[in-house]
């Protein structure tokens, strides 16, 4: 393992081990985030039965843990929003999807819990350059972007990467109003500026 690998790429070599291990740890953590239990690396090496050590060896700090927890489940959620939206026959895809996304994270106990108990955190994992997640979410809707373009479904004048950082600002605006704003997330609105931007 070299030193600049990531907890990503630790996950992915490792594979499918029945040990203790990086991924039955991965799989805890993103278990106790879906519950609204804080994710700590302390009582994470408790429960798996290694040291803090080894567990910061395995997954890197707190924010490093976080950070892949959440594009997990955030990746997992659009892949079956997205499935369920092309089952459906909807286009353009891109504002159904951002806006069905809103509505999910708006329910979500990890997000609630992370908003509300740790809303720095949240915001500066989310929506900066501290975390790859952001630049994974850019990746994500440019993808979708680019099939909606491809399907003449959007006439705008803006490279999709150009395109799908805006998005993404907007999005980030509209799901993450709880904590910039303290408004409520508002799904229904976002889709309506989304399919307004999109076309």
């Amino acid at each position: 393992m070299t030193t600049s690998e990531t907890l990503g790429e630790r996950l992915a070599r490792e594979g499918d081990a029945p040990r203790a291990s990086i991924g039955t740890a991965f799989d805890l953590a993103c278990h106790w985030f879906m519950a609204g239990k804080r994710v700590d690396i302390s009582a994470l090496a408790g429960e798996v039965g290694v040291s803090r050590v080894t567990m910061h060896r395995w997954v890197g700090t707190r924010d490093e843990l976080l950070s892949e927890v959440m594009w997990h489940l955030t990746n997992r959620t659009l892949d079956r929003l997205l499935a369920e939206i092309d089952a459906e026959g909807i286009s353009p895809r891109a504002p159904e999807l951002l806006g069905r996304y809103i509505r999910a994270i708006s329910t979500n106990t990890g997000v609630l819990r992370l908003q509300r108990e740790e809303p720095e955190t949240f915001v500066r994992l989310c929506t900066t350059n501290a975390s790859p997640f952001q630049r994974r979410m850019i990746a994500k809707v440019t993808e979708v972007l680019a099939t909606d373009r491809a399907a003449g479904h959007l006439g705008i004048d803006l490279d999709d990467d150009e395109l799908a950082f805006a998005v993404v600002r907007l999005l980030e605006a509209y799901a993450h109003a709880p904590t910039l704003t303290g408004e409520p997330a508002d799904p229904d609105r976002a889709t309506r500026v989304m399919s307004a931007l999109l076309r």
